[in-house]
């Protein structure tokens, strides 16, 4: 399971269980969508998830479109109809945050007491399956491009909970759980894990711009396969800030902590 506080799992648990709309807020990789997935497993519920940042006709993508079926022109529901219908689905509206205003005025009637959905295309209405519940995921503040702020009407019908960044050492108890680690890849996922750590701890004090997500070293275990540590610093450490303008300072920073606690 992904690593989050006992007690904030165990009421986002009882408040999907109870029909409550919850929403995952934090920062990008820090396992929203895993801990989504993790939330449908551990309810026996079958998860459904609507990618909101690559949806670029929201009607389409939840309702569904006009095509031409055997010479004739007929409306075709989207799987997202079927979706909210079946008995027991957990639907993740990820990266709602980057929803279109159509997307938005669609959903309104799903996520509160009406629990329900209109295709004025057709004229038909869908009732959500009393089974059905909602969570969603969210990158909100300004260091996100392409977000936005989240209408205040739709944001009053979620519970809001912030997912942290864990910590190097849970990070690494992680990686452990998913992966088969190698004797050579141990040294470098605790080096990368330091860094990790050291980042975030600049980070936090303000000394620093940018954090190293928990994706990012996850992403890296396998690499550490083929590539030596210093290979895989080099090439995708560093680029995590190179749009930053204060790179060099940044990386000189980092190196120099690898410097005294003797990581290569």
């Amino acid at each position: 399971m992904f690593v989050i506080e006992d007690l904030k799992r165990d009421v986002c648990e009882e408040l999907i269980k109870t029909g409550k709309n919850v929403m995952i807020t934090g920062a990008t990789g820090s396992g929203k969508t895993s801990f989504c997935l993790e939330l449908a497993e551990s309810l026996g519920m079958e998860p459904y998830i609507v990618n909101c940042g690559s949806t670029q006709d929201a009607r389409i993508t939840l309702l569904g479109s006009y095509e031409l079926i055997k010479g004739e022109t007929n409306f075709v529901y989207s799987p997202f109809i079927e979706a909210i219908q079946k008995e027991n689905v957990l639907i993740i509206f990820d990266e709602l945050s980057r929803a279109s205003d159509d997307a938005y005025n669609i959903l309104f009637p799903l996520l509160d007491f009406r629990k329900s959905l209109k295709v004025d295309e057709t004229g038909d209405t869908f009732s959500v399956s009393k089974t059905v519940k909602f969570i969603a995921t969210a990158n909100i503040g300004s260091e996100y491009s392409s977000t936005r702020s989240i209408d205040r009407a739709l944001a009053d019908r979620f519970l809001m909970f912030g997912l942290d960044y864990i910590s190097g050492k849970q990070l690494k108890e992680y990686c452990n759980t998913i992966f088969d680690i190698l004797p050579e890849q141990e040294e470098s996922l605790t080096n990368v894990c330091k860094i990790y750590d050291f980042v975030l701890k600049l980070y936090n004090n303000d000394e620093i711009s940018t954090r190293i997500s928990p994706r990012t070293i996850i992403n890296c275990v396998d690499l550490f396969r083929k590539f030596s540590f210093t290979d895989v610093f080099n090439t995708l450490i560093v680029s995590y800030f190179e749009e930053d303008t204060s790179v060099s300072s940044e990386v000189n920073t980092i190196r120099m902590f690898m410097d005294s606690n003797g990581i290569k």
